[in-house]
């Protein structure tokens, strides 16, 4: 069954209730027949008979922090293993001089072998949180090549298209391990 499959029963259901055209599903005798289309519905749908053949490994993960579904692909930074794994005496850069930023940055200083050369934003230079503040477009050819750049935002799109533009090779995303410091409660 596929995630989204009861809730859209469930959201099915309530519109055909309130609406005025068919309300077969809140009369009892009409209940029967309103659950068969809906069954029928979802059998013939293509999206949710993928879904149902589907691994759930293969379902993509939703968005982080209101993404837009074709975020890009990029290496995901989950936990501290993740860290632990970036490659060591290469330019390390944190893309987010914000929260997300200090986030990672505290995560960094748990790995010896791993030190941020400095922040990057898109307008802004000078220092901030005790490192140089750097624009992505001002980096040295040869750190756009061998850096490593770790997007520390919640602007996970336009930062990934301007590292790009930049000429950046190595791009990680960190949201999934900013999101364990920031989800909400409940």
């Amino acid at each position: 069954m596929a995630p989204f499959a009861s809730s859209w029963r469930v959201t099915t259901d309530f519109h055909w209730r309130q609406g005025g055209t068919d309300n077969t599903a809140a009369r009892p005798d009409g209940r029967a027949d309103a659950m068969a289309r809906i069954a029928d519905r979802e059998r013939l749908d293509p999206a949710i008979a993928a879904l149902r053949t589907a691994i759930v490994s293969d379902i993509p993960l939703a968005p982080a922090w209101g993404q837009p579904a074709n975020r890009p692909h990029l290496p995901r930074l989950t936990g501290p293993a993740d860290f632990h794994a970036l490659p060591a005496g290469r330019p390390l850069y944190v893309y987010g001089s914000g929260r997300g930023g200090r986030i990672v940055l505290g995560e960094l200083s748990k790995h010896a072998h791993l030190r941020a050369t400095a922040l990057l934003d898109s307008h802004s230079t000078g220092t901030a949180l005790g490192l140089p503040l750097l624009r992505p477009a001002d980096l040295p050819a040869d750190h756009l090549r061998d850096g490593i750049f770790i997007i520390a935002s919640e602007h996970l799109s336009a930062m990934t298209r301007t590292l790009r533009a930049a000429g950046a090779v190595h791009i990680h995303d960190a949201t999934p391990h900013i999101r364990l410091y920031t989800a909400l409660p409940g």
